[in-house]
């Protein structure tokens, strides 16, 4: 199959040198199902946590905590590896290497009856999703040339709300289904069949990635090919630092602050809507079927929210400065996730279902979350230079794990202390912070040279 060559456009796409048709067009389910892996366990940990686990809802902002900074400790430390590894030995490999572990994660961790057995099986699932995590951000960035970045990261994240709409909607709700069809009279069971299907989803994924996804490595050229063993291992530990020392341009400096925000918004979003549904559902006696169905239409209408609005901020990313983007991006994040300010604990819920009130409010973090997050990974992609790209990728999805470590554990502390709107309210603040930033930073940001030669 002949390449796409830089005159071929495909769905208003300028293609980059080498990408195939094939390899754009299998792009969108492999996103599709990344998003899918990244949100469901999230999503799904409030019922894990009170079903499997048994922990009290006085307790589950302390555990929701404690486990996703365990969780994010791994992410770290293994997006380091994969960035640069994926400049060495390409992105299909890591890629399927990332789904795999995910999925043997979600394997394990429904046979967990204990935290510690939990947070162990946990984190097999985050040695994956920093692969998935980081090859996500990195393949984005290779696929289009720079006048496309922003359509592509438009169309890219159509799928990535599909896959995210289809993990907290549909996923998360699937053990009361299976209840319901009387698969199992067992919502403990039906929840472990949940957690083998998708296992079995991420093999899959795993085997289409590795032989779908393009897996170029702009590190081939580099010199020291030739190196004796010690040598390559220290310029693999050397290469750990370019990402970091990237930095300097403020346009990746600002973008590695975006990931920050941008990350930790995702986690407050999916985690903590969850975990209010669910701590509301228990002090008003429902079932875990009722809860998890009202955390489901939550979670739909906030994702639904944010599908429809990816394309949209991808477009205007293109059409204005990309740092004028962001600072739109972060100004809805700030008034998105501010608005939870007026909601009390309880008022997710009225009448046995989601309440009317609390509809706008979903809206408006869905608008928040998604704001921050297209427009900067279209900034990141503009000012990764080309040829450090994987590690300056790596080092992106650092901040944004960074970011969901601090989300959580000062979240999770707020939402048990003070109240579920907490973690909300103080990511707000943050974003808000970063938008003053952004907006000193305005006119200073420009890509480098390379990435704009032909």
């Amino acid at each position: 199959m002949a390449f796409v060559n830089d005159s071929v456009k495909v769905m208003g796409i300028h293609l980059s040198p080498g990408v195939r048709k094939s390899n754009f067009f299998s792009w969108f389910y492999v996103a599709f199902f990344s998003t899918l892996m990244l949100a469901f366990l999230n999503a799904f940990q409030p019922f894990i946590l009170t079903s499997f686990l048994g922990v009290p809802k006085a307790d589950l902002g302390k555990y929701t905590g404690m486990i996703l900074v365990f969780s994010e400790i791994v992410i770290i430390t293994f997006t380091l590896i994969y960035g640069t590894l994926s400049d060495r030995i390409g992105r299909s490999r890591i890629y399927a290497l990332g789904f795999a572990l995910a999925g043997s994660g979600l394997f394990l961790i429904s046979f967990s009856r204990t935290v510690p057995v939990y947070i162990m099986s946990r984190m097999l699932w985050a040695t994956g999703a920093a692969a998935i995590g980081s090859m996500l951000a990195t393949v984005l960035a290779d696929y289009p040339r720079e006048e496309s970045r922003g359509k592509m990261t438009g169309i890219t994240g159509i799928f990535n709300g599909i896959g995210s709409i289809t993990s907290v909607a549909f996923l998360v709700r699937l053990p009361s289904i299976l209840v319901n069809a009387e698969v199992t009279p067992d919502i403990v069971k039906a929840g472990q069949y949940t957690l083998y299907i998708i296992f079995g989803l991420a093999l899959f994924t795993a085997v289409v990635s590795l032989f779908t996804v393009r897996s170029n490595k702009p590190a081939d050229n580099i010199v020291g090919s030739g190196l004796s063993l010690q040598g390559k291992i220290s310029r693999f530990f050397k290469d750990l630092t370019i990402g970091a020392k990237a930095a300097k341009d403020p346009g990746v400096a600002l973008s590695y602050g975006i990931a920050f925000v941008a990350r930790g918004d995702l986690v407050v979003g999916v985690t903590f809507v969850s975990l209010w549904v669910r701590k509301a559902a228990l002090t008003l006696s429902l079932s875990p079927g009722q809860s998890l169905a009202i955390m489901g239409a939550a979670m739909g209408i906030m994702q639904g929210t944010a599908f429809v609005s990816g394309p949209l901020y991808g477009i205007m990313a293109d059409k204005l400065k990309r740092v004028t983007a962001v600072c739109i991006g972060l100004a809805m994040a700030t008034i998105g996730f501010g608005s939870t300010w007026l909601i009390a604990d309880l008022d997710v819920i009225a009448n046995g279902g989601i309440a009317p009130r609390m509809i706008p409010i979903l809206i408006m973090v869905g608008l928040g979350e998604m704001g921050a997050l297209i427009t900067g990974q279209v900034l990141i992609a503009q000012q990764a230079p080309r040829s450090i790209r994987g590690s300056v990728m790596g080092f992106f999805t650092v901040s944004g794990a960074v970011g969901i470590v601090i989300a959580t554990m000062v979240g999770g502390f707020l939402f048990d202390i003070w109240r579920s709107a907490g973690p909300f309210l103080f990511f707000s603040l943050v974003n808000g912070i970063l938008l003053v930033c952004a907006l000193l930073l305005r006119n200073k940001v420009r890509p480098p040279a390379e990435n704009l030669e032909a």
